[in-house]
């Protein structure tokens, strides 16, 4: 996949570059709130491959994820942009390449040294895998409790989404939306939920499988966004079906993404490179992109 960094003066003419067959990803900068607001203006339903450089405190975000041209952003915390571009763009190769299969998570790491899955059948396994997940990145990854807690904070999110809000009906309804999220249920057949880890020695990732594939996308963002915003920390669920650890995830340093086949499956990918400190943690090449239908 070429990698090609776009600085458009006349944004007009981005429907004709979008629609240069030889050019796969465009990742452009925008700067200020105008620039994010105009791209909405201009973005075509072509823009899928289009990848936004955005500062995390970009506070019009919220608002413009109205557009469903918005769906993959860089945060501008990186170091050398030409080892992230090309990084970058190979993470999108393997996630656009597996639409149609299962996103095989130890292709985001070089070497994998270690690759693990659990298939939860009951809720209550949950607080298990939370257990061994701990124990694996204190003890094995050997990275502060500080940073460990964050992971697990969305990791236990993400695996609530999974076993509560994405069970849907023949009519797209949620199932279980009036059953408190700390009820113990069996999780039989197409309720199934997969907890993937993979480990390299340099990089962690995991990945949380549901069977319904009902993420709404647009909320989904929006979430994540207000809730990385100090002022906005604090979310109602309502908004998306999401508590404060999904969002606190990405905003404390690592990346999400987001692989989804409307009715199938949805796959939720964490990603972070192991850091020695918090501030370098916080401040590592992070991004947000979601796929699929």
């Amino acid at each position: 996949m070429k990698c090609s960094v776009v600085l458009i003066a006349d944004w007009s003419e981005l429907p004709s570059l979008l629609s240069l067959g030889h050019l796969d990803l465009f990742l452009i900068d925008v700067s200020t709130e105008q620039d994010f607001e105009t791209y909405v203006q201009h973005a075509t339903t072509s823009a899928a491959q289009v990848h936004l450089i955005v500062n995390s405190e970009l506070s019009s975000i919220p608002a413009s994820l109205q557009s469903e041209h918005c769906r993959s952003f860089l945060i501008r915390t990186y170091g050398n942009f030409e080892e992230t571009a090309k990084a970058y763009s190979r993470l999108i190769t393997i996630a656009s390449s597996s639409h149609q299969e299962k996103f095989a998570i130890e292709d985001l790491l070089k070497s994998p040294s270690e690759v693990n899955q659990v298939t939860l059948t009951h809720s209550d396994q949950k607080i298990e895998c939370l257990n061994q997940v701990r124990e694996y990145l204190i003890h094995h990854a050997v990275i502060s409790e500080r940073i460990v807690e964050i992971i697990l904070n969305g990791l236990d999110e993400i695996l609530m989404n999974a076993i509560y809000d994405a069970p849907v009906d023949e009519n797209g309804n949620q199932r279980l939306t009036k059953i408190p999220r700390n009820t113990p249920i069996a999780l039989d057949e197409k309720n199934q939920v997969e907890l993937h880890t993979v480990y390299d020695g340099q990089s962690f990732a995991f990945k949380v499988v549901d069977h319904f594939g009902s993420v709404n996308q647009l909320k989904l963002l929006k979430h994540i966004f207000l809730g990385s915003q100090d002022h906005l920390f604090q979310m109602n669920e309502a908004i998306a079906n999401a508590g404060v650890g999904l969002a606190s995830t990405f905003r404390m340093g690592a990346s999400l993404m987001f692989i989804s086949k409307k009715g199938i499956r949805t796959e939720v990918v964490v990603y972070f490179k192991l850091c020695s400190s918090f501030r370098e943690f916080k401040n590592q090449f992070r991004f947000l992109a979601i796929h699929g239908s």
